[in-house]
C-alpha cells in the first residue's frame, strides 16, 4: 500500500541509467518505489527511448518532446529551460496537488507558475559554472559562443529561480552558492546503485582511467593521463563509453597503455574492483562525480584531483593529488600495500551516502 504520491521532471528519460545525473534520477524513483512511495514520472525524450522499466517502477509515465528550435537561442531564458517549456507537462501537473521535484535547473520553465504547490529542485550542478567550463574548453567557434550566452543567461535565471525555493543540494560547494542565492538548501548526496561496500582484498598489477568520453571533461582527463604515463612504466588502463578517434590513436602509440572500448557494466565494475589504483582528474570544479562514490564502494585507492574534492567528508578516503605531483604519487602508492583498516572508516562516513539513507532524509523534507 502506498503510504504518498509525488511528481518527478526528469531533463532525460533516466533509463538506462548510464551516466551521472540519469543515475541520480533513477535510483531516486528506485528507492521510493521502495518505501512505498507512487511516483508520477515526467521525462523529456531526445534521443533515448522509452522505458519499460521505468513504466513497472513508476505509477505513471509521461514522455514529451524537447522544442529544439533555433529561435530560442534568442531568448533571455536558458536555452536547456526553454526548450522543455512544454505546456502538455504543466497540464498533467495542474490535474492534482502532489509535492513535486524538478530534476536540474532544465526542468523548471513552470515553476513560477506553481507557487501554490509544494515544489523542490534537485540541483545537479551549478549550470552557469558549468557552461562556463564548456565554453574555456570548446574550440568550434559556434559552441563557444553558445556556451558563453548560455553560461550568462542561467546565471541570471538560476540567481533568480533559486531564491526561497527548497533546492537539494548534491555538494557542500553547491550548497554553499545556493545558501547565497536565496535558497532554502538541504544537501542530499546523488542516489546510485551500490548497496554495501565491496572492496576486494587483492588487485592486479594496473592503475585505471574510466569515464563517458562522450563529456568532453573525462576526455580531457583520458589525454592528460595518456601523456603522464609515456613517462610512468606501470600498467594503464582506460575505459569508457565511445572513446575518440583521438584517443585509441594515442593509445596506439604506447606500449604500457590499454584501451576498453564501451565495456558492459559487469566488465566495467571488475576493471574498477581490480585496479591498484582509481584515477580521478578534472580542471574543473563542479557537481559531485558519481564514479567517484562508486570506485570508493568498490575499489582499494583512489587519486584525485582536487577539484573532485567537493565534500570535505570524502577527503579522508582519498587520495589528493597536486597537478604538478602526479607522477610521484602514483608511483609511490602503486608500491603501498592497502591498509585494510581503511574499509572501517569508509564503511562509516559512506553511510550518508547510502541510497537508505539519503531517501529518507528526501522524505523528511517532502512530506514533514
Amino acid at each position: 500500500m502506498q503510504k504518498h504520491k509525488l511528481h518527478i521532471i526528469s531533463f532525460d528519460v533516466p533509463y538506462p541509467a548510464n551516466y551521472g545525473g540519469v543515475i541520480d534520477v533513477f535510483y531516486k524513483i528506485l528507492s521510493l518505489k521502495n518505501e512505498g512511495i507512487g511516483v508520477i514520472l515526467h521525462c523529456f525524450q531526445y534521443g533515448r527511448e522509452k522505458s519499460q522499466e521505468l513504466e513497472k517502477i513508476c505509477d505513471r509515465v509521461y514522455y514529451y518532446d524537447r522544442y529544439l528550435n533555433w529561435q530560442h537561442f534568442f531568448s533571455i531564458t536558458p536555452f536547456i529551460v526553454k526548450s522543455r517549456r512544454n505546456k502538455r507537462l504543466f497540464q498533467n501537473l495542474m490535474k492534482d496537488d502532489l509535492p513535486i521535484i524538478f530534476e536540474g535547473i532544465h526542468t523548471t520553465a513552470f515553476i513560477s507558475e506553481l507557487n501554490s504547490r509544494k515544489t523542490f529542485i534537485r540541483a545537479h550542478n551549478i549550470e552557469w559554472e558549468y557552461y562556463k567550463n564548456l565554453f574555456k574548453t570548446e574550440t568550434n567557434i559556434f559552441w563557444k559562443v553558445f556556451f558563453r550566452l548560455e553560461s550568462i543567461k542561467l546565471r541570471l535565471y538560476e540567481k533568480k529561480t533559486y531564491k526561497d525555493q527548497h533546492v537539494f543540494a548534491i555538494s557542500e560547494k553547491d550548497q554553499e552558492l545556493l545558501d547565497f542565492y536565496g535558497a532554502k538548501t538541504i544537501l542530499l548526496s546523488p542516489f546510485h546503485q551500490n548497496k554495501s561496500i565491496q572492496i576486494p582484498p587483492k588487485t592486479e598489477d594496473y592503475v585505471l582511467y574510466h569515464g563517458n568520453f562522450n563529456v568532453k571533461d573525462n576526455e580531457d582527463a583520458a589525454l592528460f593521463f595518456l601523456k603522464l604515463f609515456q613517462k610512468i612504466p606501470i600498467e594503464l588502463k582506460i575505459a569508457g563509453f565511445n572513446p575518440s578517434k583521438k584517443i585509441k590513436s594515442l593509445v596506439k602509440k604506447v606500449d604500457n597503455i590499454s584501451l576498453i572500448d564501451s565495456p558492459r557494466d559487469e566488465l566495467m565494475l571488475q576493471l574498477i574492483k581490480n585496479a591498484r589504483l582509481n584515477l580521478f582528474y578534472s580542471a574543473h570544479s563542479s557537481g559531485i562525480k558519481l564514479k567517484l562514490i562508486h570506485a570508493l564502494f568498490n575499489a582499494q585507492r583512489c587519486l584525485v584531483s582536487h577539484e573532485y574534492l567537493v565534500n570535505s567528508d570524502l577527503s579522508s578516503l582519498c587520495i589528493a593529488v597536486d597537478e604538478q605531483n602526479w607522477k610521484k604519487v602514483i608511483e609511490d602508492e602503486f608500491n603501498r600495500n592497502f591498509d585494510q583498516k581503511s574499509i572501517k572508516q569508509r564503511k562509516q562516513k559512506l553511510k550518508y551516502y547510502s541510497c537508505s539513507f539519503n531517501v529518507e532524509k528526501l522524505l523528511g523534507f517532502v512530506f514533514e
